[in-house]
């Protein structure tokens, strides 16, 4: 969970060495945010594994790919009604990860 002044503006989770969720309320988004979070779990997970999966919709594919991500599969989910969720299996590998950033003049620091 992340906070600023108080404020809840965002969330990741992992299990092993899959990022299970990262979650930024969107007024708060593009203020380097979600980067803190995902180099933060990054970091988490390079201490036991070597390599980071994600699931993802495909419009964000290219924000993961920015980050050193590639697809690994494409999945395909059938759901009720005929529909299907379509999803990507990403996998990047990890080196030792820094989760001080700096964005828009604003240093962030895990504690």
């Amino acid at each position: 969970m992340l906070r600023v002044n108080d404020e809840i503006v965002g969330t990741g989770s992992f299990v092993d060495n899959h990022i299970t969720r990262i979650y930024v309320s969107p007024e708060q988004q593009k203020k380097g945010y979600g980067t803190f979070i995902l180099k933060a779990i990054e970091s988490e997970i390079a201490k036991k594994y070597d390599r980071a999966y994600l699931d993802t919709s495909l419009s964000a594919v290219i924000l993961y790919e920015k980050f050193g991500y590639k697809t690994k599969m494409h999945m395909k989910h059938p759901l009720e009604n005929g529909a299907v969720l379509v999803y990507e299996i990403m996998e990047k590998e990890l080196h030792h990860a820094n989760t001080n950033i700096n964005y828009d003049g604003k240093v962030f620091l895990p504690i």
